[in-house]
């Protein structure tokens, strides 16, 4: 939990910073983001702050438009009846729940 929470907390106050120093965000952000992931992921996740790659690649998907095409397929449900018992269903949600949100950015799944 902390490995997530100590990255975003010192960004948040990087981008704190930018309104003191008269830097841009990405001249601090890039050195912050070194101090706790590798060079090469620290660049990636800075371009992505300010270039998102997901924001106008994609055409609008309306719901109509993925239930009746021909390759739909019907999503299964989390809660199936096999799930025995309370736990069992919890630790499925779980599982589903919480995903690495940088492995999810750099596959371009921001639903996880």
């Amino acid at each position: 939990m902390l490995a997530y929470l100590l990255p975003a907390l010192a960004a948040f106050l990087t981008a704190g910073l930018t309104f003191f120093s008269g830097f841009g965000l990405g001249t601090l952000l890039l050195p912050v983001f070194a101090l706790f992931f590798p060079l090469e992921v620290a660049i990636g996740l800075t371009a992505v702050f300010f270039w998102h790659p997901w924001v106008g690649t994609v055409e609008p998907i309306t719901v109509e438009a993925v239930t009746q095409s021909s390759n739909f397929v019907q999503p299964s449900g989390y809660i199936s009846q096999q799930s025995g018992s309370l736990l069992q269903i919890l630790q499925g949600l779980l599982a589903t729940a919480f995903v690495n949100p940088f492995s999810a950015l750099a596959e371009l799944n921001i639903l996880g």
